[in-house]
């Protein structure tokens, strides 16, 4: 049974809802140099959000949103993977940001020198046990607005060491930057 819990609330209901439709970016490569790496999931039922567990997430819409600097803030990346490859808790770590200049320098002296794009954003994930992260995990920031506090998903898992203890920084897809593509495609 598969359990999932925020700050004191855990819920054990599970919803499985089959895909639909895959809409993966047209422009999306793969390794080494993984670029455009997001896709869309139509989902053939509507989520049941009456449990306590289950909320949708904000994306960076708004000008405002998509002109944040993340640099130097920490975030959080929930995942059913890291720590154990068959969890039944949902985990969720806080991981530091670090530039595109920083992360550039820090795969300068690897011999799989991933490109690093204006589409990535970096985390260090040395402090916590997020390595061999699962593509499509969400990186989450909470932000405050005149309109409350609210999180704000502003990355997805992608790439990165899959040894724990490197000095390789996790890359994810700068949800932001696709803001564009991925309302174009949402069905009204």
């Amino acid at each position: 049974m598969s359990i999932d819990c925020q700050l004191d609330q855990c819920e054990s209901h599970i919803q499985d809802i089959r895909v639909e439709e895959a809409i993966v970016h047209e422009d999306f490569t793969s390794e080494p140099n993984v670029d455009n790496n997001i896709a869309l999931l139509r989902l053939h039922d509507p989520i049941d959000f009456t449990f306590k567990n289950v909320a949708p997430i904000c994306l960076p819409v708004s000008n405002t949103l998509r002109s944040v600097s993340i640099d130097g803030k920490t975030a959080t990346l929930a995942s059913w993977k890291f720590r154990s490859a068959n969890s039944c808790e949902l985990n969720r770590i806080s991981l530091p940001l670090v530039t595109r200049d920083e992360c550039v320098k820090k795969y300068e002296k690897s011999s799989k020198i991933p490109k690093i794009s204006v589409n990535h954003i970096c985390a260090d994930e040395k402090a916590e046990d997020a390595c061999g992260i699962v593509s499509g995990d969400p990186l989450m920031l909470e932000t405050g607005d005149k309109g409350g506090r609210r999180v704000v998903q502003y990355g997805i898992s992608s790439h990165g060491p899959m040894r724990c203890g490197t000095d390789y920084l996790g890359i994810y897809t700068d949800v932001s930057k696709y803001m564009d593509w991925i309302l174009s495609n949402m069905k009204k």
